[in-house]
């Protein structure tokens, strides 16, 4: 797959790093929300230029089937390839249409038909194999996404205002610290952007922050109720 070791930080060292500046005892409080605090600071941010090319990877299933997992840093497939067969994608969803739409008909198409629909491509028939060009998100050794090296100070600074704000709503802490939080986190994420030169849409950080959030335990993934079909192919 696509890793690479100079992609970014990884989240295990953006902890770390958050460690050096905050209480340890608080950070172990909230342990369990930094990887979704990571996320969402990338998806405020707005921008990410951390795409990487993959080409020609090979999938071999363990045994012949219509339903392949894709590595786990896939954004957009550019190319799917069935050995010599002719492949047609049939669009996002979870049904095949009813035309074969390459020559024949459902009984005897002339082509591979395939979809994605969330980790995976359906195909219309059992495939040992599948060759892959892809656009790829760089994963760490445990298989969450890096982050910029220029987006980390603006990263720590959400993180320290989220811990703190479960303690401001109790009226635990000082009105003026909490603002002091609140322009830090704002120039951090000004300077973060000023530094990037590709201003993603919102449709495509929603897309990025969905597959992000994928990558975390289930109980940390965002219950929106999107559609999971995230991956993107070409048309």
């Amino acid at each position: 797959m696509g890793n690479c070791a100079d992609c970014g930080a990884s989240f295990s060292e953006i902890k770390n790093r958050l460690l050096l500046t905050s209480n340890k005892s608080d950070i172990s409080k909230w342990d369990e929300h930094l990887y979704y605090w990571i996320v969402e600071a990338e998806r405020s941010i707005g921008t990410f230029d951390g795409l990487h090319i993959v080409n020609n990877y090979t999938i071999k299933p363990n045994s012949p089937t219509t339903k392949i997992e894709l590595p786990d840093d896939v954004y957009m497939l550019t190319d799917v390839c069935f050995g010599s067969n002719t492949s047609m994608y049939t669009g996002v969803g979870s049904y095949f249409n009813k035309n074969c739409g390459c020559g024949g008909n459902n009984g005897s198409c002339g082509c591979i038909r395939w979809y994605t629909n969330g980790c995976y491509i359906y195909a219309s028939r059992n495939v040992s194999e599948v060759t892959i060009s892809y656009n790829a998100i760089p994963l760490d050794d445990e298989g969450f996404p890096y982050v910029k090296q220029d987006h980390v100070p603006a990263i720590l600074a959400f993180i320290r205002l989220q811990m703190l704000q479960a303690n401001f709503d109790d009226g635990k802490v000082n009105g003026g610290v909490y603002q002091t939080r609140q322009r830090e986190w704002a120039n951090q994420l000004r300077v973060a952007r000023s530094r990037d030169n590709t201003p993603k849409t919102d449709a495509e950080m929603d897309r990025l922050s969905n597959i992000w959030n994928s990558k975390l335990p289930v109980s940390y993934r965002s219950n929106t109720g999107r559609d999971k079909s995230y991956i993107l192919v070409p048309l």
